[in-house]
C-alpha cells in the first residue's frame, strides 16, 4: 500500500511523476494527486487521515500546506542546476534574442540556495539573469513583479504554471518552468521522501516497542510531564487503579491517584532528590513507590513513577526462593533452629551470631553430629549475603580426583567425560553468597594449594583453562579433627590453616551440654511422634539413662535414636530398662554397670553443684535453673532427689 503522496500542479508534472514512479519501481510506495493552491490544504489533511506518512510537493505549494495544520512531513522537490540550464536555454530560444535579459520569478520557499545556481548559469550562458521572489498565493505581488519586469525591459520571464495562473495575458514572453521539469529533481525528492518515511516508521516501531515494554512491565508505570500531568501509563496502572483508557491524558497524577502526595511528587519535578521506597496503601493494597526524574539531551522531561505492589513482590520472591531451594543452594536453617539452653551452646550461638556480622573466613570446630552445618547456615542467614546462594560441599564425600573440578569447575575438553561446554564450579555457583566446605581436613595437598590461592587472590581458574575468573564469596569451613595436629604431622598446610582460622566457633559435644539432652529428646520425640502418629512419655529413670549415655555421635545419634524409639515403642510410657535395652541393641558398646558407677559420682557432683548455686543465688530457683539450662520443674525434681529441698 502506497504511503507517500505527490501533489502535481500541472498535467506535465503529473506525467513526469508517473514516469519517475514507474522507472524507479515506486508504484507500491507513491500515489500521485493533482492539486493546486486552492485545494492542496484540504487534500493534505485527507491524505494524512488516510494514513500517508509524507507528502512530496513543488515549492509553489509550500505556503499553502504550511497553513494546512498537518503533522506528517513535507518534502519539497527542489529545482536542480541542470533543470535551470535547460529552462534558461529554452527561454533564450523563445526570446529570439542572442543575449536576452531573463527574469526568474521564484516562490519564497525555493529562493534559498538558488542564487548561487543562477549565477553559475549566468556565467555559463553569457546572458543576464535576475531573480525576483514572489508569493504564489498573492496575485497582487505577482502582478507587481510582472509590471516591474516590464519597466526594467526584461525580455522573458520564467516561472511555474502556478504563478502564471495568478494573472492574465502577460505583456512579456514567458517560459513555463513546469514544462521542462527534469526527472532528476523528482527522483531526488522521491528518494528523500522514502528515507523520511522509513525513518518515521523506524521511530514509530521504536515507540511501539517501548510501549510494549512498558505495558509488559510487572509494575504500574506512569510518565508525567514537568507539571505532573499524565503522558503515558501502562495497562497494569489501569488495572491496579481502575482507570478507564483514554480518560486520563493530561490529568494531574495526584488527581487520578489521591493517595500520592502532591508535594512529594512536585519536589522531584522541582529538581529535588528522587524518591525511593515510599510505602502507600492504595485500593486496599500496599505499594512501594519510586519517583525518578527523567533527563535527556533536551533537558528535563518530567518524571517516571513506579508502583510496586508488595504482594506481587512477595510472590516473585517466594517463587525465586522456591527455585533456588530446588537447586539446593539455600540455607533453610537459622540460629533460632539450633535447640539448646545450656550455657555452652548459648555461648556458641552468641559467638557465631557476632561473627555473622563480619564478612570474614570462619572455621567451625566440633565433633561429628554437633551441628556444624546448622551453624554455617545460621551465620549465612544472619549476614549480608542471606539473599544469595548457600552452597554446601562435603569434602570427604567426593573422590579426590573429582573434588578439584567440582570446586573450581572445568573447561571444555579438560578430561575424558567432561561436559562439552565445560561446567561451573561450586565457587562460581556460590557467587555473591557463601560456600561451606565441610570436612576441610579431607582436602588433599593439591586441593589445599588451590584453595589457598583462591582465598588469597579471590579468583579461580577452571581445570584445563587459562582464564582467571574473579569471585565474591564468603568461605565457611568445618572439621571434626584438630587441624593444628594435622599441620604438625604435615597433612595440612600451615599457611592455609592460618588463612582459615580467622574467626573460630567451637561447638561443644552433647555430653558437655548440661540439661540439653532431655530438652532435645522431648523435641525429637515430639517431631517423630507427629510424623508417625505415635505419642508416649518417658519416665524419670528413662531420662536419667538418656543423660548418662555419652552420645559419641552427638545430636545426630540422639535424633536417630529418638526416631528408633518412636517406631518400635508399643506402650504409652518408656522406662529406663527399655532405653537401656535399645541402647544395647543399637550400640553394642553400651555397658550399664559402668554408667551406673559413673552415675553415683555424677550424682554427688551434681548435688554439690546445686548446693553451691543455692548459696550463690541466695535460693533463687529461677536463676539456678537458667544457669543450669533446665526448667524449674526439672530443678525441683533434682533437689527432691538429692534431699536438698528447703
Amino acid at each position: 500500500m502506497a504511503n507517500i503522496a505527490f501533489f502535481a500542479t500541472t498535467e506535465a508534472i503529473y506525467n513526469t511523476a508517473k514516469r519517475v514512479v514507474l522507472r524507479g519501481q515506486y508504484t507500491d510506495t507513491f500515489q500521485i494527486f493533482q492539486a493546486d493552491i486552492h485545494n492542496a490544504a484540504q487534500m493534505a489533511r485527507d491524505v494524512e487521515a488516510a494514513g500517508f506518512e509524507a507528502i512530496v510537493i513543488r515549492s509553489a505549494l509550500n505556503k499553502t500546506l504550511c497553513s494546512a495544520d498537518i503533522t506528517i512531513p513535507i518534502v519539497q522537490c527542489y529545482i536542480t542546476i541542470g533543470e535551470l540550464m535547460k529552462n534558461f536555454s529554452e527561454a533564450i530560444r523563445i526570446s529570439g534574442i542572442r543575449s536576452p535579459h531573463i527574469r526568474f520569478l521564484t516562490v519564497e520557499a525555493q529562493a534559498s540556495g538558488i542564487s548561487y545556481s543562477i549565477k553559475s548559469c549566468e556565467d555559463l550562458l553569457k546572458v543576464p539573469i535576475s531573480l525576483c521572489h514572489v508569493d504564489s498565493t498573492d496575485r497582487l505581488s505577482i502582478y507587481d513583479a510582472v509590471c516591474q519586469a516590464v519597466d526594467q525591459r526584461v525580455d522573458i520571464l520564467i516561472s511555474s504554471a502556478t504563478v502564471y495562473a495568478q494573472f492574465g495575458p502577460c505583456p512579456i514572453r514567458t517560459c513555463c518552468l513546469d514544462g521542462n521539469l527534469a526527472d532528476e529533481s523528482l527522483a531526488n525528492a522521491f528518494r528523500v521522501a522514502k528515507l523520511v518515511a522509513a525513518a518515521i516508521e523506524s521511530e514509530r516501531q521504536r515507540s511501539r516497542d517501548l510501549m510494549s515494554i512498558i505495558h509488559n512491565s510487572f509494575n504500574a508505570v506512569v510518565h508525567i510531564d514537568h507539571e505532573g500531568r499524565t503522558l503515558i501509563l501502562n495497562k497494569v496502572t489501569e488495572s491496579d487503579f481502575n482507570l478507564v483508557p483514554g480518560t486520563y491524558d493530561g490529568k494531574f497524577i495526584w488527581d487520578m491517584i489521591p493517595q500520592l502526595d502532591p508535594e512529594l511528587t512536585k519536589s522531584v519535578l522541582r529538581g529535588g532528590p528522587d524518591v525511593f521506597g515510599k510505602i502507600l496503601e492504595i485500593n486496599q493494597s500496599i505499594y512501594i513507590v519510586n519517583i525518578t526524574a527523567v533527563h535527556n539531551e533536551g533537558g528535563f522531561r518530567g518524571a517516571v513513577i513506579h508502583f510496586n505492589e508488595l504482594e506481587r513482590i512477595q510472590r516473585m520472591e517466594a517463587q525465586a526462593k522456591s527455585e533456588l531451594h530446588q537447586k539446593g543452594h539455600t540455607a533453610p536453617y537459622h540460629f533460632s533452629d539450633i535447640i539448646g539452653r545450656s550455657e555452652k551452646i548459648l555461648d556458641a550461638k552468641y559467638i557465631a551470631n557476632e561473627f555473622s556480622k563480619y564478612d570474614a573466613t570462619t572455621l567451625i570446630l566440633g565433633e561429628s553430629g554437633t551441628g556444624k552445618e546448622l551453624f554455617a547456615q545460621g551465620i549465612h542467614n544472619n549476614g549480608v549475603r542471606k539473599d544469595k546462594p548457600f552452597v554446601a560441599v562435603n569434602c570427604a564425600a567426593l573422590p579426590l580426583t573429582l573434588l578439584e573440578s567440582e570446586l573450581f569447575g572445568y573447561a571444555e575438553g579438560a578430561f575424558t567425560g567432561a561436559i562439552r561446554r565445560g561446567k561451573k564450579g561450586l565457587f562460581e555457583i556460590a557467587e555473591g553468597g557463601t560456600i561451606f566446605l565441610d570436612e576441610i581436613s579431607e582436602l588433599d595437598l593439591s586441593g589445599q594449594v588451590r584453595l589457598l590461592r583462591t582465598l588469597a587472590e579471590k579468583c579461580i581458574r577452571r581445570v584445563g583453562d587459562d582464564c582467571i575468573i574473579p569471585i565474591n564469596v564468603r568461605v565457611i569451613t568445618a572439621t571434626n579433627k584438630q587441624l593444628s595436629k594435622l599441620v604438625q604431622e604435615g597433612q595440612f598446610r600451615e599457611d592455609l590453616y592460618y588463612r582459615l582460622n580467622v574467626l573460630t566457633v567451637d561447638l561443644p559435644p552433647l555430653r558437655e551440654r548440661t540439661g540439653d539432652i532431655q530438652f532435645l529428646t522431648d523435641h525429637f520425640l515430639s517431631n517423630y511422634g507427629k510424623k508417625f502418629g505415635k505419642y508416649f512419655a518417658l519416665s524419670e529413670d528413662a531420662y536419667e539413662v538418656m543423660e548418662q549415655y555419652p552420645w559419641q555421635g552427638n545430636i545426630r545419634q540422639l535424633r536417630n535414636f529418638c526416631e528408633r524409639l518412636v517406631i518400635i515403642t508399643r506402650t504409652n510410657e518408656i522406662n529406663g530398662a527399655f532405653i537401656t535395652q535399645q541402647l544395647l541393641s543399637a550400640y553394642g558398646d553400651y555397658e550399664p554397670p559402668q554408667i551406673h558407677d559413673f552415675k553415683d559420682s555424677a550424682d554427688q557432683f551434681e548435688k554439690q553443684y546445686i548446693q553451691d548455686l543455692l548459696k550463690k543465688h541466695r535460693g533463687s530457683r529461677i536463676k539456678i535453673a537458667r544457669e543450669l539450662g533446665i526448667s524449674k520443674s526439672t530443678l525441683w525434681r533434682k533437689m527432691k532427689h538429692f534431699g536438698i529441698l528447703d
